[in-house]
């Protein structure tokens, strides 16, 4: 009897010492930390607002690759949500993209397992001189009783060393995507071209089809008459880019050569362009060519050049001339006052 009586005891002890550790220790938990990448703010940002890139430099999923996931509505838009299931060292729960502003990438991640609970999270920008930045942080509430945890666990040590470990990897990953698309800016001598092209302003969601209709237009044209020609690939000359508005001023064209007197379309102008330029090639699929322009701006910034008011993106192929996106080259020409 004695033994029980010694056993209730010190199980009441025990209860009454976490109820007490309960209310003592801190139910708020925040960490970061922050790494300076080479690379423009719009390679890195393109890396951690999709789900599917993010998951090459997640230290979470080189615990488990063969945990089960799937991404939920469009990835990279606000809502998209990523699923996990994986081994007790990842758990299971889920992320959600919550904003993405100009200097900061919020997304929330909620915890199944091991035990429910619900982390905000965040990417920080800061543009630097010759770099970018970057914070990696979050913010919680660790319910009660696993609120104790943290008298007795070093939460600061163990997250902390996975945000360096994930940190350093996108590093190495934004670095590597720079080295091999900010190569070869180069200041190059236009000669003089003439394009047929024709020039509206437009939400920016019309694009695609603009393009299309336009494209589609000239090449019958050209390719209906012997007194003209095209000397190149489909081009985009942009005027004006308005993301507060969410319009954009372009010209659909195609270069030209012939009797161009006698050229004449309806809804369409001849112009010519010649004069210097930066120019860039940017490989890949046309959905990632902002980071190829993110990469040249933070090239003027570096220079203190002004920005000019022509940009020309020249398609030297197209969707059905490759078996992959990959295959896919824009010559990008930032064209001189």
């Amino acid at each position: 009897m004695k033994v029980l009586k010694y056993f209730v005891i010190g199980l009441v002890t025990l209860l009454v010492l976490v109820v007490v550790l309960m209310f003592v220790a801190p139910t708020d938990f925040k960490i970061e930390r922050d790494i300076d990448i080479n690379a423009s703010k719009s390679i890195i940002k393109e890396q951690v607002m999709y789900f599917e890139k993010s998951k090459e430099f997640s230290p979470w999923h080189e615990m488990d690759p063969n945990m089960d996931d799937w991404i939920e509505g469009e990835d990279g838009t606000i809502g998209a949500k990523y699923f996990w299931d994986g081994n007790d060292d990842v758990g299971e729960g889920y992320q959600e993209l919550i904003s993405v502003e100009e200097n900061r990438v919020n997304i929330d991640v909620t915890f199944l397992r091991p035990f429910e609970s619900v982390a905000h999270t965040y990417f920080k920008f800061d543009e630097r001189e010759n770099s970018v930045n970057v914070s990696l942080g979050f913010h919680s509430k660790f319910p009660r009783p696993f609120n104790v945890m943290g008298l007795f666990f070093n939460m600061e040590d163990a997250i902390g060393e996975d945000y360096e470990k994930g940190l350093a990897s996108l590093k190495e990953l934004a670095e590597g995507i720079a080295a091999k698309q900010g190569s070869g800016i180069e200041l190059v001598e236009l000669s003089e071209r003439h394009y047929l092209g024709s020039r509206k302003r437009m939400p920016m969601d019309e694009m695609e089809a603009f393009f299309a209709k336009h494209y589609e237009e000239l090449s019958a044209y050209i390719g209906g008459h012997d007194f003209v020609e095209s000397n190149g690939r489909a081009t985009a000359l942009y005027y004006d880019w308005d993301e507060e508005n969410n319009e954009v001023e372009v010209t659909a064209a195609f270069p030209i050569s012939g009797n161009l007197d006698q050229v004449s379309l309806e809804g369409y102008e001849q112009m010519s362009l010649s004069g210097k330029a930066y120019k860039a090639v940017h490989r890949g699929s046309y959905e990632t060519i902002e980071e190829t322009h993110g990469m040249i701006h933070s090239f003027y910034g570096k220079h203190n050049l002004p920005l000019p008011d022509l940009v020309v993106e020249e398609y030297v192929n197209n969707p059905n001339d490759v078996s992959s996106s990959e295959e896919l080259v824009t010559n990008i020409f930032y064209v001189e006052k």
